[in-house]
C-alpha cells in the first residue's frame, strides 16, 4: 500500500529492453549479436504508441514507468483486500439475521441479499 502515496511522478507506459538488427549487412547483428534498444510503450484510448528514448532520457522513464506498475499493484492488492473485507461483513450479516417476529410462512422466505437499489423517481 505504501506505493500508493509514493511522490515519485507516474507515467502509463511500458518500460522494454528489447534486441534488433539495424540493417548493415556488415554489422555484427547480421551474424546474431544484435543491438540492444530501450523503448516505452505508451497505452492511449485509440491505440499504442512507441517512444525510443535517448540514453540520457532512460533512467527518467525507467523511474516513472516502475513506479506506475507499484502503483497498479497496490490498487490490485487493496481491491483484493477490499473483496475479502466485504465477503466477511456479508457473512457475519446472514450470521446475525433474525427471522424473530415473523410469520412461520415468512421465516421460510429467503431475505434480500446485502442493500436494496432504490428506485430512481420515488
Amino acid at each position: 500500500m505504501e506505493s500508493a502515496f509514493e511522490r515519485t511522478p507516474l507515467f502509463p507506459g511500458y518500460f522494454q529492453v528489447h534486441k534488433r538488427k539495424c540493417g548493415n549487412p556488415g554489422c555484427h547483428c547480421s551474424r546474431g549479436h544484435l543491438h540492444p534498444g530501450t523503448r516505452i510503450l505508451i497505452p492511449f484510448a485509440d491505440g499504442q504508441s512507441v517512444v525510443c528514448p535517448r540514453p540520457e532520457e532512460i533512467e527518467g522513464w525507467k523511474l516513472r514507468t516502475e513506479a506506475y506498475k507499484r502503483h497498479r499493484e497496490s490498487r490490485r492488492r487493496f481491491r483484493r483486500w477490499q473483496s475479502e473485507v466485504v465477503k466477511i461483513l456479508d457473512d457475519l450479516e446472514r450470521s446475525r439475521r433474525s427471522t424473530e417476529g415473523l410469520t412461520e410462512e415468512d421465516a421460510k422466505r429467503p431475505l434480500v441479499e446485502g442493500e436494496r437499489k432504490k428506485r430512481r423517481g420515488k
